[in-house]
């Protein structure tokens, strides 16, 4: 869970927003209404026809933002719905894997682009050493290099990458 001052603003924004459209919205109509009756002035009416619409863009322009900020258009929806102001924000790897690096410690202040965490999809990780690891025993040590290096930059403290690289360079001779 990451806290941040930044997404409570955006949300509060977001519904900020969404009154000041719904208060425009509501007055452009009326002020339609009275001119079509005769007795409304037809500039107020598209004053307040242009306020609705920068109100809708307002909207739109807070929305895009808190997708930016890493929220999906159900948690936004849930935000309009709720009224939701935290600033706290659950953090969830878009597929199954295992943290390989911390970037952060619980309680420190986060820098925006700067990596929390690093998570490796372990599968395919593992997948690359194995491979790698048949490609050693049939002697193919460039291609074993090539799919060691890639597993390593999934998960850089990976052993038996590590290990495999190492028998790579002693049956070379570069030790």
């Amino acid at each position: 869970v990451l806290d941040s001052t930044d997404l409570g603003t955006a949300k509060s924004d977001l519904l900020q927003a969404l009154e000041t459209a719904k208060l425009w919205e509501t007055n452009a109509t009326r002020e339609r209404a009275l001119v079509e009756k005769g007795v409304g002035i037809e500039r107020e009416a598209l004053e307040a026809e242009t306020r609705a619409a920068e109100s809708r863009i307002a909207v739109n322009r807070a929305r895009q933002r808190l997708r930016n900020l890493g929220l999906s258009k159900e948690h936004i929806a849930s935000v309009e719905h709720d009224g939701d102001t935290s600033s706290l924000l659950e953090l969830v790897a878009p597929f199954d894997g295992m943290v390989v690096e911390r970037g952060a410690v619980m309680g420190e202040v986060g820098e925006p682009g700067k990596p929390l965490l690093a998570v490796a999809d372990t599968g395919t990780m593992w997948a690359l050493v194995d491979l790698a690891e048949a490609l050693y025993h049939q002697g193919e040590l460039d291609q074993a290099r090539v799919h060691l290096e890639k597993a390593r930059s999934l998960d850089p403290q990976n052993s038996k990458a590590v290990a495999i690289l190492g028998l790579i360079h002693e049956r070379r001779g570069e030790l």
